[in-house]
């Protein structure tokens, strides 16, 4: 889902006249560069293959979360199972390897982009999107060597001080470091969040131009449900579960009581991580008759989901040491003008005040009493939906991305 967020700068440049280049990494065997085509506007794809992280990435997928658990009785995970199992879930809670935090598996992706980009011609622009830091370095890489005249950094979440990752000690220092080189040679810099922005701003002062990029939504042409034979409730959650920071529980002992009340028929769609873990949540609380967790999906998949969903639900990853916290599902919910129901502690943050804004929105403590209800408040309501709002869209959102690469000389910090 992050990489919407790139995809739609490519096309607003593309839109307004710019010739666009997108880098990235081949997701299969073979490399390939390519024509795409919004509205007659076409951008370039260059994607670049890395036979070393391909493999690295097959390998950590089987021990991501989409692991099946046995229903043999006799048999049990092998110790090498178990030994990877458990770096897993000390990795993910760190951050590294996939996550944003160094080391990350992207570094090796680094230097076959950094051969490519040797090769080629001066650009006026170079955008840089964290994550991975593997794409900030990159920029500074072509910055330094006179590869672009302006460079614009890209945050979608913090990097030396994230959120939700600690990263590893005796490597925060040089992250920090790096992070503080890349923002020197940066003519300008967006963020996703309006806190993160103001971070950044306020610690490192080599920031003259600055503007806040909400990612926003692409708009629904029209409804696409996923199971048209459906005619109940759908409560759906997409997007990754921080375990460490997610207070999931309470959530599906609430679903229990709302589905025993049996006022309608009901379907619960996940779709993302820790599939394994709510799978048991799920029989836990008995509800695995209307449960369904579909893993990892394509951006297609998901349209599908929230077209079809009466509530759309938020676990909120902000803190009160960060409440910048703005996650994207936020935005695909909008786009189908959908009650959002957030659950957390966080009274006010980034998340809540454009939750405000778009008005169709219920907040619930992470307890079964005040999930619940919430549920029955928008049930009584009849799962009310409201038009999108325009503003919201990435295409009206990325108007301050053009606006700074047109005319850099008239733009400042937004914070």
């Amino acid at each position: 889902m992050a990489a919407l967020r790139l995809e739609s700068f490519a096309q607003s440049l593309s839109s307004a006249g710019h010739d666009v280049t997108v880098l990235t990494l081949a997701d299969n065997t073979s490399s390939a560069d390519e024509k795409r085509s919004v509205n007659g506007n076409e951008y370039r794809v260059v994607r670049i293959q890395n036979p070393l992280l391909n493999m690295a990435e097959r390998y950590f997928s089987a021990y991501k979360e989409t692991q099946t658990k046995s229903t043999s009785p006799v048999q049990r995970p092998s110790l090498i199972n178990k030994i990877v199992t458990r770096f897993n879930e000390w990795r993910k809670n760190k951050g590294i390897i996939f996550l944003g935090r160094m080391p990350d598996i992207s570094d090796v992706w680094y230097f076959t982009a950094k051969s490519w980009l040797k090769k080629q011609q001066e650009w006026d622009w170079v955008i840089s999107s964290y994550a991975p830091y593997s794409t900030l370095l990159l920029g500074r890489y072509m910055k330094k060597a006179g590869k672009c005249k302006r460079l614009l950094l890209d945050f979608r979440d913090p990097w030396s001080t994230h959120h939700l990752f600690s990263g590893l000690p005796f490597i925060r220092l040089l992250e920090k470091n790096l992070e503080k080189k890349c923002l020197e040679h940066a003519n300008a810099v967006t963020a996703a969040p309006p806190r993160l922005m103001k971070l950044l701003t306020d610690t490192y002062s080599t920031i003259k131009i600055s503007g806040v990029v909400l990612n926003g939504y692409f708009p629904q042409k029209k409804d696409i449900p996923i199971n048209v034979f459906f005619s109940g409730i759908t409560i759906t959650h997409l997007g990754s579960i921080y375990l460490h920071k997610h207070s999931t529980e309470p959530f599906f002992e609430a679903l229990a009581d709302f589905k025993n009340q049996k006022k309608s028929d009901l379907r619960l769609m996940f779709a993302g991580n820790e599939k394994q873990f709510l799978d048991s949540l799920a029989e836990k609380y008995k509800i695995s008759d209307v449960w369904q967790h579909l893993g990892y999906v394509d951006f297609e998949t998901t349209q599908k989901i929230v077209s079809s969903a009466q509530i759309g639900i938020v676990f909120d990853s902000n803190t009160n040491d960060f409440n910048g916290v703005l996650p994207v599902k936020v935005f695909d919910y909008m786009a189908q003008g959908l009650p959002i129901l957030l659950i957390g502690d966080v009274e006010k943050s980034d998340l809540t005040t454009i939750l405000e804004d778009y008005g169709n929105f219920w907040a619930a403590k992470p307890n079964k009493a005040s999930i619940l209800k919430a549920l029955n408040r928008i049930q009584h309501l009849n799962y009310p939906k409201i038009s999108p709002p325009n503003r919201y869209t990435r295409r009206f959102q990325n108007e301050k991305l053009l606006k700074i690469i047109r005319k850099p000389e008239d733009c400042k910090k937004d914070y």
